[in-house]
């Protein structure tokens, strides 16, 4: 069988994270209230935001959801691959994909003792990060 990867969301994360995203949304009345100044910031809506964006990095559901949408959008490309979803194995509190192998971008000595230019591969990356947001508004 294929190699995966399975990523398992813990036990009680949601409610423990919920607790805290309220605490942090509190502080952002508080401070908004009280604070001179952060009054002219928009403090609770990008607590807001960011609740937001928390409860859905929680959801597995909605990660393959774009993992196979970036799948999508590479589908074609030879230099970017995005790891199958096995969506029998994946719901919200599992994820499961295949096992990809590969090299850190960040590591200059695998890179280059790889033999891959690094120029090259900034440029790909780069690319590829602006096909998804101006492009593909992902």
């Amino acid at each position: 069988g294929a190699e995966v990867v399975v990523k398992i969301r813990r036990p009680n994360i949601v409610d423990e994270v919920n607790r805290d995203l309220e605490i942090l949304r509190e502080l952002a009345v508080l401070l908004t209230r009280y604070w001179p100044g952060v009054q002219y910031q928009d403090l609770i809506g990008l607590v807001d935001e960011f609740a937001a964006s928390m409860r859905d990095e929680m959801d597995y559901l909605t990660e393959a959801r774009n993992t196979e949408r970036m799948r999508e959008i590479f589908g074609a490309h030879p230099s970017v691959i995005v790891p199958e979803v096995f969506w029998e194995a994946t719901s919200t509190r599992i994820l499961t994909t295949e096992r990809m192998t590969g090299l850190k971008i960040s590591d200059i000595a695998a890179l280059d003792d790889a033999g891959l230019d690094r120029h090259e591969v900034a440029v790909t990356a780069t690319d590829a990060l602006c096909k998804m947001i101006f492009e593909d508004g992902f």
